[in-house]
């Protein structure tokens, strides 16, 4: 599947590093549907101790729908739309390459985290890139990736034949106190998919109150970020440790 092109970025919230220095990884946070940017950013704070040198985008999903904002609209089976599905996932990459790109990062700096809906477009966007990535190249497209309370909205691609662990990004499945979409696999089912289709998954089960997380399953996604974005990468800057000002 060949995703449509979209050049403008999604507007959104952001939060700098609390490092010093240009930031050296971006972590797109997509929201749910009948959220906003806002909403979802709030994560952001919790996780920044953790990572020091992250930027967090919050872009708002291109639909009004639901007091908020939507991904993507319903299919005639009720399961989202393939159409807006794509067009979804190509705005997310368009926006998160262009802040990419003003900071002379590399895409395996980058990680994809959505909540219910958002986990769809995380997924589809980063699962895409990655599959129809060059072969060879280190972890084509995407870093991480981290689907909370949602998971894939139709079949996994097969992970590229050639492509070892290290190539492919870091995908992680959130069971959390939030139940997945109707319209969606939730993140058990989706990781099952996942590993039977060749990707490296790894699960984490977190039943809380805020953002459907509790603190353990808030701390475990910090180190799954940290763990998958700080492997070694063609761009790394000489300086490629946190520091703590």
């Amino acid at each position: 599947m060949t995703l449509p092109t979209i050049t403008t970025p999604l507007a959104g919230p952001d939060q700098q590093p609390l490092s010093c220095g240009k930031p050296a990884w971006l972590v797109v946070l997509l929201h749910e549907h009948g959220r906003d940017g806002d909403y979802v950013l709030e994560p952001a704070v919790e996780w920044a101790p953790t990572l020091l040198k992250a930027e967090f985008l919050a872009p708002n999903a291109p639909s009004a729908a639901d007091g908020g904002r939507a991904w993507f609209a319903p299919g005639a089976d009720g399961r989202p739309d393939p159409a807006t599905l794509d067009a979804a996932a190509s705005a997310v990459l368009a926006t998160a390459d262009a802040k990419l790109a003003e900071r002379k990062l590399g895409a395996e700096r980058l990680a994809l985290v959505g909540f219910g809906a958002g986990a769809a477009v995380a997924l589809h966007a980063g699962l895409m890139r990655a599959a129809g990535a060059e072969a060879g190249s280190l972890r084509p497209g995407v870093g991480a990736i981290v689907a909370v309370a949602g998971g894939l909205a139709g079949e996994a691609p097969v992970a590229p034949a050639a492509a070892g662990a290290d190539d492919l990004p870091a995908i992680l499945c959130v069971r959390s106190g939030e139940a997945a979409p109707a319209e969606l696999r939730d993140p058990p089912a989706t990781a099952d998919a996942l590993a039977a289709a060749g990707w490296p998954v790894a699960r984490q089960t977190c039943d809380g109150d805020w953002h459907g997380l509790d603190e353990d399953g808030l701390a475990a996604i910090a180190g799954f970020l940290k763990t998958a974005l700080t492997r070694p990468g063609p761009d790394a800057p000489a300086d490629d440790h946190d520091h703590d000002h």
